[in-house]
């Protein structure tokens, strides 16, 4: 049998990636014809700017305006762009006047030009002349989405009341298809409701950054939020999400009823389409979880036992020859919604339930592997310890089935895992161990940091050509021992191993977790990256650790699993956490260095404070900056 997704190792699911930046928001109507819609008012302390530095001095930046205001040709992009290098962001949205208004086309892909320069840049300072800009042009309603949207990327709260008037617009009320030019590579504006998607997650986002202001961001946009997911019989998840994200007391009663359809389950032979409302339950189903509704609780446990016949299989091989393709997916889909939704709530009552589904080998391989991913944050150290006997049990009894359940449960510790494990962990990279299992202990180590009897017995397993990848993942992402040593023995591998070894560290990046506040695990990432190039082995600089690692945390984007840390959230905290705290800011500029958040840094190079000299080291090392 061969498995819908390949666990193992965990890490490599990738994340589902689609632009919600200004090329996902859609173009602005003729302002003659259509007029500005009012803007909703929000909270007072939403419409107070968050203090991040100071703008960069703009007093030479006028003669560049005029230049860019006469050019007509292909350099007016490279204009854009050394105005960007030079001024950053604050210096893009003074580009923002001088667009060509001749006609409707040209303005519109001029200002889409600057906006998408923007979103890529990502710079603080450009709040404030943001918003300035929005309250003195009054640009149509596509504009002011797109300023909400860089704004929230950025953390700032005044994005609430421009993306929670965004949501009161459909694509149909704004765009035209007579104007071909409002579309991006997904096709024309009014053909679908990106922008509102993406307003939705970032809202999610702000929520995020902003615990203490959840009220009144949901004062803010409830209505409008609420509104967009009644407007079609079958709502985006982004919008179920934002309401959980919100505690959307109002809402409540919609994810309730998407969660937990009346609907019949399909009869087997049934005939696609496949029914909406289990599409809708399993997002739902996590949206109840990510809610914390306790009443949901027990509903949430009782779609693991919607297969009533303990003699039905749904794995997918069965599904793909038998007759019960319908009844099986939306067994499916049950198991997946609420394993999320279990996920969210981390509560041990889950934990039994859950493993009672990932050792019933009748039901579908996604909502086990989703069970797992639960299981590791329904369970403490201790419960996830008595993971291990299990997992070698299984390997013991052997087969396709047993092999599945043994990686299942090591995939836990992919999820999540505790120095407390290590030893535990470090015991299965042994030969008679399944690579799968032994991938997982290896992203697991790579979780926490290595005490020196667990380094130790890593380092003897890299003489052993059958063990030594999986030690040296752990060893790079998890250990603090000699870098210099590590990569010497390294450099002996063979051409594959070190592939796999890339491509590891590349998937280990992917999936950075809401369990890490205080950065531990990405400020050790980011310093043993910056160890390795620093070392030499015969004559060169080993910077390939750094670029895997990069790689990997460019698929940092849009939190699309449980407990994942959405890019613009990840980015926020590491602003903020290098500007106070002293002990730790070299890590977290080099983080945001390996992230390439140039914007991020320019914001922190511009202080008057400590972090202002890292910053500007880190940019140098990007290439060209912008003063």
């Amino acid at each position: 049998m061969t498995p819908l997704r390949a666990v193992f190792p965990r890490r490599a699911i990738g994340l589902f990636s689609f632009l919600l930046g200004c090329s996902a928001t859609p173009p602005p109507p003729p302002p003659k014809t259509t007029p500005t819609p009012p803007v909703v008012v929000a909270p007072a302390s939403l419409e107070t700017a968050t203090p991040v530095a100071e703008a960069p001095p703009v007093d030479r930046i006028e003669p560049l305006l005029e230049a860019l205001r006469r050019i007509k040709t292909p350099e007016w992009r490279e204009h854009v762009g050394e105005i960007r290098d030079r001024f950053g962001g604050p210096g893009l949205v003074r580009a923002l006047d001088v667009v060509d208004a001749t006609s409707l086309e040209v303005m519109y892909l001029q200002t889409k030009f600057i906006m998408d320069e923007l979103h890529a840049l990502a710079d603080p300072r450009s709040a404030d002349p943001l918003v300035a800009w929005v309250d003195a042009k009054k640009p149509p309603m596509h504009w002011q989405g797109v300023v909400g949207a860089l704004l929230a990327e950025i953390g700032d709260l005044r994005a609430v009341r421009l993306l929670g008037e965004r949501m009161k617009h459909k694509p149909t009320d704004i765009y035209d298809r007579e104007r071909w030019w409002e579309q991006d590579g997904r096709g024309h504006h009014s053909d679908n409701d990106l922008q509102r998607i993406g307003a939705a997650r970032l809202l999610g986002d702000l929520a995020t950054m902003h615990p203490d202001k959840v009220d009144e961001i949901r004062a803010a946009v409830e209505d409008s939020v609420i509104a967009w997911v009644r407007e079609t019989p079958a709502p985006h998840h982004r919008g179920m999400l934002v309401l959980a994200a919100i505690r959307s007391e109002k809402g409540l009663g919609l994810l309730r009823g998407w969660a937990f359809p009346k609907t019949p389950l399909p009869a087997r032979g049934a005939e696609p389409p496949f029914p909406v409302a289990f599409e809708l339950a399993q997002s739902g189903l996590r949206a109840i979880g990510m809610f914390h509704d306790e009443p949901s609780f027990p509903k949430l446990l009782a779609q693991l036992e919607r297969k009533k016949d303990p003699a039905l299989d749904i794995t997918q091989d069965v599904l793909n020859t038998d007759n019960i393709a319908m009844l099986g997916m939306v067994l499916r889909a049950l198991g997946v919604g609420a394993s999320q939704g279990l996920s969210h709530f981390a509560d041990p009552r889950a934990a039994q339930p859950l493993m009672k589904l990932v050792e019933d080998t009748t039901w579908h391989e996604e909502a086990r592997f989703e069970a797992c991913d639960a299981l590791a944050w329904c369970t403490d150290d201790a419960a996830r310890a008595s993971l291990f006997p299990k997992i070698k049990a299984q390997m013991a009894t052997g087969g396709p089935k047993s092999d599945f359940v043994a990686g299942c449960y090591a995939s836990v510790f992919t999820e999540r895992s505790a120095a407390g494990n290590a030893m535990d962990m470090v015991d299965l990279f042994e030969r008679a161990t399944l690579d799968s299992v032994r991938r997982s202990m290896a992203y697991g180590l790579g979780l926490i940091a290595l005490e020196s009897a667990a380094q130790a017995r890593l380092e003897a397993k890299l003489g052993d050509k059958r063990l030594r990848v999986d030690a040296a993942i752990a060893l790079l992402l998890g250990g603090s021992g000699p870098m210099t040593r590590l990569l010497s023995s390294i450099d002996g591998f063979d051409a594959r191993e070190k592939e796999q070894i890339k491509m590891a560290l590349t998937n280990g990046m992917a999936h950075v977790t809401d369990e890490d506040p205080t950065f531990a695990n990405v400020l050790r990432w980011a310093t043993r990256a910056e160890e390795a190039a620093d070392v030499v082995v015969r004559g060169e600089r080993q910077t390939w650790v750094r670029d895997a690692v990069a790689a990997g945390l460019e698929s940092v984007s849009f939190g699309w699993r449980p407990h994942s840390v959405t890019r613009s959230v990840l980015r926020y905290r590491l602003f903020r956490a290098a500007q106070t705290d002293a002990t730790n800011r070299r890590g977290l500029i080099a983080m945001l260095a390996l992230m390439k958040e140039r914007g991020t840094l320019l914001a922190l190079a511009d202080t008057k404070g400590d972090a202002a000299a890292p910053a500007a080291k880190a940019l140098a090392g990007l290439g060209k900056t912008a003063r």
